[in-house]
This record gives structure tokens, sequence and C-alpha cells, in this order.
């Protein structure tokens, strides 16, 4: 019983366009939209960087806050994000930028924990010890020793 509805979500009106498509309410939405426009952050000038973090991120956090506000999100509702940014890192990006996203990421807990239910119990231990598929970059190490998120081991 699912439907999709395709529109550019970087234009203005695609959150109001997206509500109205959804009078009933809905249960899930899924975001998948995402590019990578550079293999790494360190490349990459800054007007890509906008462009992408625009169609990655907020232009889905503008859909999401229309959803919201419209109360279209069931009781039990969820947001899925798929995106499409793990192409912008990778082991050769320098640790300082992968520090500072992780940061940012960190630094921006309690609004994500606000902005729906499904966030409410994000604990940051358990993001970084629960569930790990992969090893953690350098710059996101720092970061967790730094803040006494993971204990430094020798």
């Amino acid at each position: 019983g699912g439907r999709s509805i395709a529109l550019d979500i970087t234009a203005e009106g695609a959150p109001a366009a997206i509500a109205s498509q959804l009078p009933e309410g809905v249960d899930v939405i899924v975001h998948n939209a995402g590019v990578t426009l550079d293999r790494t952050i360190a490349k990459m000038p800054e007007d890509r960087w906008s462009k992408l973090m625009e169609i990655n991120l907020s232009s889905e956090e503008r859909i999401n806050d229309a959803i919201l506000a419209a109360d279209l999100l069931s009781q039990n509702g969820r947001i899925v994000c798929v995106s499409s940014m793990s192409g912008i890192a990778s082991a050769r990006t320098p640790p300082t930028i992968v520090q500072e996203l992780v940061k940012a990421v960190f630094s921006n807990l309690d609004e994500f924990r606000a902005a729906h239910p499904a966030f409410a119990h994000l604990d940051e231990k358990q993001m970084v010890t629960s569930g790990l598929t992969a090893p953690f970059h350098e710059g996101a190490l720092r970061y967790f020793y730094s803040h006494h998120i993971m204990p430094v081991t020798p």
C-alpha cells in the first residue's frame, strides 16, 4: 500500500507539496535522496558541499518538519533516512575534518532527541559500542576519546 512522490526535494515548495499528497497521514517516510559529489570531503569545493548537504540532509529535515507540523505521521510512524553520503569520507579524509563532522552530530544530539520519539533514546556511549559494522576513522576516535565517550585503548 505504499507509494512514491517524485519531485525535486530541494525546491522551496517541496515540503508543502509532499504534505498535500498525504492528507490521510503516513505510517512510514523513507528518504532515499542522496548524492556523492566527490570521493572525499577534503577535495570537495564549498559549493558542491553545500549542494550535497542540501540534498542529503537539509531538504529531508524540512520535509520532516512539514510532515510533523501537519501532524501527518501516525502515532507509531517512523521516518527512515537512507542517504548516499557514505562515499564522501574515506580513510584518506583528514582526521580533523572527520572529527568536526562527528562533533557536529554529537553536539546536536539533544535536537535529534527532541525531533522525534524514535530518536529519544539516543545514547552517546551506546552509539559508539552497539551494532558496529566497520572500524572508526581516526578523526572519530579523536572526538570520542577527547570527550570521554569511548575509553582510550592502549
